[in-house]
């Protein structure tokens, strides 16, 4: 019986052990997909509304969202942001965090989630960004312009 629980002990350890290096690794994984998805989005959305290129985001765009625009469509949308805000100004840091997660049969997935202000000629805006992380690199799922 006493080797039964020494055993048991081993394995309950081994397990803790197991599960605090996930921890760990998630958390630093976490950091750094946070700095690159950030940093991503502090390129972007300044190439993206400087001039409201819609070029600058279709390139930057997920296939889920290229799929989504018309070409009609966008370039009415950025007629209109660029006639109601004019170019940008000045460009906040955005604000947010990246996340991972994972489901048994359709594996892993890695998306962020942005808020970004800018200050334009006619007024200010917030930007909400939507990413997805595919081939080791980052990719616009939304991207949504409000007041």
């Amino acid at each position: 019986m006493r080797r039964v629980f020494s055993i048991l002990g081993v394995v309950m350890l081994v397990l803790i052990v197991a599960v605090g290096v996930g921890i760990g690794l998630a958390f630093y994984n976490g950091r750094k997909l946070d700095a690159q998805s950030r940093a991503f989005v502090d390129r972007a959305v300044p190439a993206i509304t400087a001039h409201w290129d819609k070029e600058q985001l279709r390139k930057r765009a997920s296939a889920e969202l290229r799929q989504t625009l018309k070409p009609g469509e966008l370039t009415g949308l950025f007629g209109i942001f660029s006639s109601r805000l004019g170019p940008l100004i000045k460009y906040e840091r955005a604000k947010g965090q990246a996340n991972m997660s994972y489901m048994i049969g359709s594996g892993g997935k890695v998306s962020a989630a942005y808020v970004a202000k800018g200050l334009y000629e006619k007024g200010a805006a917030t930007i909400r960004i939507l990413l997805v992380k595919r081939g080791g690199r980052w990719l616009i799922q939304g991207f949504h312009v409000g007041p």
